[in-house]
């Protein structure tokens, strides 16, 4: 899809939700440029890259992507007249915040869907990751059962006993394989790490232990070790969700081999957001393809979690339970048929209601604003200008309000250092030249008042603040009067007090 834009002349971004999805889609030749979805809006928003109606923004894992995010995606692109194309599976782990669109986008409006499951090289198991794509767990774990791809021990500690020796037995067997093993908690995963990391030592496959500092902690590592990164720091290449193999230890400091064939080095007391990589949580596996795989079960799984880890694989995938936490097959079917279902907040509107609200939307965004500068008189060849006008500076007013309102939310001890303080910034910008264009062109203003949607002193207060004439403060205390000034309001018949909050001063 990628290629065939590009040979139209289009430039094509690939953009994911997290490091990884970022990365490969950086190293994959049918985009032009490809990265992390808040990077590339953040650059956006800065104005340091443009979109414009010959960009393609190709989006993979939307289903990751939460709700405020995907909106200011989209909010970018309608401004650029750029297109955009989500791809993932809305069956697999959602967003951790808010979230749930993609799958709304998808039932209401169709998408194209691939049907045909090519990573898995063995007949039954592609059959078993299509019903778990179907929500059909029971046939799923069915065949693992049937082919012996299902350990069950008595109790938790024999399950991971289990787990590591199989892992063990297959590394020997089948050394240039790639693997991971795959567990639900943080407490898990440095168990089975610390496990699999002492088998390999054992053998003498890794060399001399050096402590380094490691997630807040001192933990042994040496040559030939998997690591993987937790944190992000650009300025030494350094991306969360990638994996790699240490070729040299030299005191504090580290090389390492990543999977791409990049070699990063960098120094554990600077930086220590790294960790044995032989295990991992499950959300660092979506979007990966291994050949063998190893879940250790816990009663923490669910539907939307078990799918990822039993369809990573090429070639084998191993599940591990005690029946302390689940007593037989039919218990464990239950357990990971549990939904971890988070919708969007417009799931739970009737059909009646969604149409309702959307075609009020509609109406009063894209006709309302027109029919009004149009019946003033306003030259036809204008009447588009002046509703972009509007609603540039509507757009921008309430991409400001969200960010703020999530800015106040935040455990940040001062706005600057909450992560989309920057994002905040630019919307305000955006906020303050938008208003002042439209107070300059009457048509505008007449528009936006007749459009009844903000308040006329909050509009004066933002046209105070925006060509610098006032503080905050201040503009609370002026913007009646200057609305009535602006002709957005009519002069009050007897003093009233405003107590509206416009926002931090910029």
């Amino acid at each position: 899809m990628g290629e065939t834009y590009r040979q139209s002349g289009y430039e094509v971004l690939g953009l994911g939700p997290t490091n990884a999805v970022g990365r490969e889609l950086a190293a994959d030749r049918q985009v032009t440029r490809g990265g992390t979805l808040h990077s590339e809006l953040w650059h956006v928003e800065q104005g340091k890259r443009r979109w414009s109606p010959a960009t393609v923004i190709l989006v993979d894992e939307a289903g990751m992507v939460d709700t405020r995010t995907l909106a200011r995606l989209m909010t970018a692109a309608r401004r650029a007249g750029a297109k955009v194309i989500l791809t993932g599976d809305d069956r697999q782990l959602q967003s951790v915040s808010r979230g749930g669109l993609f799958r709304e986008l998808a039932g209401r409006h169709g998408a194209a869907e691939i049907v045909t499951v090519t990573r898995q090289r063995v007949g039954w198991q592609r059959q078993a990751a299509e019903d778990l794509a179907g929500g059909r767990a029971r046939a799923a774990l069915g065949a693992f059962e049937r082919a012996g791809a299902i350990t069950w021990t008595e109790d938790l500690a024999g399950a991971t006993t289990a787990l590591v020796e199989q892992w063990a037995a297959d590394s020997l067997a089948r050394p240039q394989a790639s693997r991971f093993v795959l567990a639900y908690t943080n407490a898990a995963v440095h168990d089975l790490n610390a496990r699999i990391r002492a088998v390999r030592a054992e053998r003498g496959e890794i060399g001399h232990d050096v402590m380094l500092a490691s997630e807040g902690e001192a933990r042994a590592f040496a040559v030939q070790d998997r690591v993987q990164i937790v944190r992000t720091d650009k300025s030494q290449g350094l991306f969360n969700g990638e994996a790699g193999t240490v070729e040299r230890v030299e005191g504090t400091a580290l090389t390492v081999r990543l999977d791409s064939g990049k070699r990063v080095s960098w120094d554990s007391r600077a930086f220590d957001g790294f960790r044995h990589g032989y295990a991992g949580t499950v959300y660092k596996s979506q979007g990966r393809t291994l050949d063998e795989t190893y879940l250790l079960h816990s009663s923490h799984w669910r539907q939307e979690s078990t799918y990822v880890a039993l369809t990573r694989q090429r070639d084998s995938a191993r599940v591990f339970v005690a029946r302390e936490v689940a007593a037989d097959l039919e218990e464990l079917v239950r357990q990971v048929s549990r939904s971890d279902d988070r919708r969007a907040a417009s799931s739970y509107c009737t059909g009646a209601e969604a149409e309702m609200v959307r075609r009020a939307w509609e109406a009063a965004a894209a006709k309302g604003i027109e029919a009004d500068v149009f019946a003033r008189g306003v030259p036809g060849e204008r009447v588009r200008g002046v509703a972009d006008a509007v609603g540039a500076y509507l757009d921008a007013r309430g991409e400001a309000g969200a960010l703020w309102a999530e800015i106040e939310g935040g455990s940040a001890r001062k706005a600057e250092e909450h992560p989309v303080y920057a994002a905040f910034q630019a919307a305000q910008e955006r906020r303050h030249q938008a208003v002042r264009l439209v107070v300059g062109d009457p048509a505008a203003l007449a528009a936006l008042r007749a459009a009844g949607v903000v308040d006329p002193a909050e509009v004066a207060a933002d046209h105070l603040m925006a060509i610098g004439t006032a503080t905050r403060a201040e503009a609370r205390g002026r913007a009646a009067a200057h609305a009535v000034g602006l002709g957005l309001a009519e002069p009050p018949q007897r003093q009233r007090e405003h107590s509206h909050d416009y926002g931090p001063e910029m």
